[in-house]
C-alpha cells in the first residue's frame, strides 16, 4: 500500500470558507486525495495515562512506514499536536495496520499494534483508547455545516463518550451531554442525543448570547451530564468519584468561540480517584 510520507505533502491543511448557499465549511487549500482510493484520518490518543513524558507516543507507523515522529501526549492527537486544527493523515482505503511507540531513538518500545478499516473519500477520527483494544473509528462529520439561523451567535460541539469505570472497564452508561441556556440562565438544553461508549453526537449548535457589538468573540458555556437508561428515561446526573471516596455530580465549563467547531471527548475514570473523568477538547476548525 502506498502511503504519502509525513511532511507538508502528507498533512491536509484545512483552510476554510463558508458557502452562503449551503452553509457548509469547505477546505479550500487541502492537499487533494483520490476519493475513490484514499481516506483521511486524525489519530486521537486517549488511553487513560498520566501526562508524564514516559507515556508520550513518540513514533507512529502506518503499514510499516513512519508517518509521525514527535511527542503525542495522552489525550492529544496527531497531526494536530499543539491545538492546530484541521490536519489529517492520508492513507489508501481499506484495512491499515498502525503501530505506536514510546521512548526515544534508537530504543523505541512498541506499545500498540492493531488495525482499522476506512472507506474512501471520507474524513475520520481514529481513537486509541486502550493498548489492548482495536481502535474505534468515527466519521469526522466533514463537510462542517454552519447554522443558517444563528450564524454569528453560536459555536459547534460534538460530544464523545469514552468514559471508563475503572482501569480496564469501559462504562455501560448512556450519557446525555447538556449545556446551560444563555438566555434563561436556568434551563439545561440537550447537546445532541444520548451516546454509549465509543459513540458521539452529531455536530451540535451551541447557541450563545453574543457579546454586544462583537461579531467574533467567545463566552463561557456550562455543561453537565445525565444518565439515560435503555428505555429513554432520565436517571439523573452522572456522578464521578472525587479525590477521596465520595462521589459528586459532574459539571464543567468551556469557552465557546463563535463559528468554531470543537470535539468534547469525555474520558478518564468514573469510579477511581485518579485520572478522574473529564472532557478534553480538540479543535476541528
Amino acid at each position: 500500500m502506498k502511503i504519502l510520507k509525513y511532511s507538508l505533502s502528507l498533512v491536509v491543511m484545512l483552510f476554510v470558507i463558508t458557502s452562503c448557499e449551503k452553509h457548509e465549511i469547505k477546505f479550500t487549500q487541502e492537499i487533494p486525495f483520490n476519493s475513490e482510493t484514499q481516506a483521511a484520518f486524525e489519530l486521537n490518543y486517549i488511553v487513560n495515562l498520566t501526562t508524564d513524558a514516559s507515556n508520550n507516543i513518540t513514533k507512529v507507523e502506518l503499514n510499516d512506514e513512519i508517518i509521525y515522529r514527535s511527542d503525542i501526549t495522552p489525550y492529544n492527537c496527531a497531526p494536530n499536536v499543539g491545538g492546530t486544527a484541521g490536519r489529517f493523515f492520508i492513507v489508501n482505503k481499506g484495512k491499515s495496520n498502525i503501530k505506536l511507540y514510546q521512548g526515544v531513538s534508537p530504543n523505541y518500545t512498541l506499545v500498540y499494534d492493531n488495525e482499522f478499516d476506512l472507506d474512501g473519500g471520507k474524513y475520520y477520527n481514529v481513537f486509541i483508547h486502550s493498548f489492548k483494544q482495536a481502535p474505534i473509528v468515527i466519521n469526522n462529520g466533514y463537510p462542517y455545516k454552519k447554522d443558517p439561523v444563528h450564524k454569528d451567535s453560536c459555536g459547534y460541539v460534538r460530544f464523545y463518550n469514552f468514559l471508563y469505570e475503572t482501569d480496564s472497564t469501559p462504562t455501560t452508561l448512556r450519557l446525555q451531554y447538556k449545556r446551560l441556556d444563555h438566555f434563561t440562565a436556568d434551563k439545561w438544553v440537550d447537546v445532541g442525543t444520548p451516546v454509549a461508549f465509543g459513540e458521539c453526537t452529531d455536530w451540535e449548535t451551541i447557541v450563545i448570547k453574543r457579546p454586544t457589538g462583537i461579531v467574533n468573540g467567545s463566552v463561557r458555556v456550562d455543561y453537565r451530564i445525565h444518565i439515560i437508561d435503555d428505555q429513554g428515561n432520565d436517571m439523573g446526573r452522572l456522578q464521578i468519584r472525587g479525590t477521596g471516596s465520595s462521589y459528586s455530580n459532574y459539571s464543567d465549563w468551556w469557552t465557546c468561540y463563535i463559528g468554531r467547531f470543537q470535539h468534547h471527548i469525555f474520558k478518564g475514570y468514573r469510579a477511581k480517584n485518579t485520572l478522574r473523568a473529564g472532557v478534553t477538547t480538540v479543535w476541528a476548525w
